[in-house]
């Protein structure tokens, strides 16, 4: 059964949003400037309440790749950490302690 909030929108609590979502063609154009310095993750908020849950759009939900500067949505902690397990062998905190290659998610 979904709950009224994920019904209506598509989003969890425990859902990751992307707080970059409905930026401003200003914003924009300072993010291109940000991409020319380097790689900077999309800033996110772990949805906490109904009301945060309902304010956003399945298009805000973001799904992190495992890497070492990476908040992962907490609703699906376990599942991130028994599949990458499952498939690659690896616990999630390897990726954060790696140093060799840093992964940024």
């Amino acid at each position: 059964v979904l709950a009224d909030t994920e019904a209506a929108t598509g989003c969890d609590l425990g859902d990751l949003a992307d707080m970059d979502q409905g930026e401003t063609e200003e914003d924009d154009e300072a993010d291109e400037v940000e991409e020319d310095v380097g790689h900077r993750l999309p800033a996110v908020k772990v949805l906490s309440t109904a009301e945060e849950a309902a304010a956003h759009k399945l298009e805000d939900v973001v799904l992190p790749l495992p890497g070492s500067d990476v908040q992962y949505p907490p609703n699906l902690a376990v599942a991130y950490e028994e599949l990458s397990q499952q498939l690659l062998g690896l616990k999630v905190a390897d990726f954060e302690n790696c140093k060799l290659v840093p992964l940024s998610g």
